[in-house]
């Protein structure tokens, strides 16, 4: 089986990156379900273990930490303190700008 991937997909992925932290990178701006130090927004997927990787650091460096309120109301469970500057409640099918 043979899968052809159109130009505009080719030119997504070639900004997307793997890191050895288990982070899903995007155009070097955000994280997603583990930590990168160029990041300015880490995204917590959901509350799995594997997708928690590196939360701690980020808390500390990352400017904003973004999830679902039901994802928040886990990690609170879980004791991490995430400083309310840095949490973005994000809604289910709701698009999110991030500016300068």
């Amino acid at each position: 089986m043979t899968i052809t991937l159109d130009t505009t997909v080719n030119k997504l992925l070639r900004k997307v990156r793997i890191t050895e932290n288990s982070a899903i990178v995007f155009k070097d701006t955000v994280a997603c379900d583990g930590h990168d130090d160029e990041a300015i927004l880490r995204i917590v997927t959901h509350a799995h273990q594997d997708h928690l990787c590196g939360l701690k650091e980020s808390i500390r460096k990352t400017p904003l930490i973004g999830m679902t309120e039901a994802t928040y109301d886990i990690l609170k469970a879980l004791d991490y303190d995430i400083p309310e500057n840095k949490t973005l409640i994000l809604d289910y099918g709701k698009e999110v700008k991030i500016k300068d």
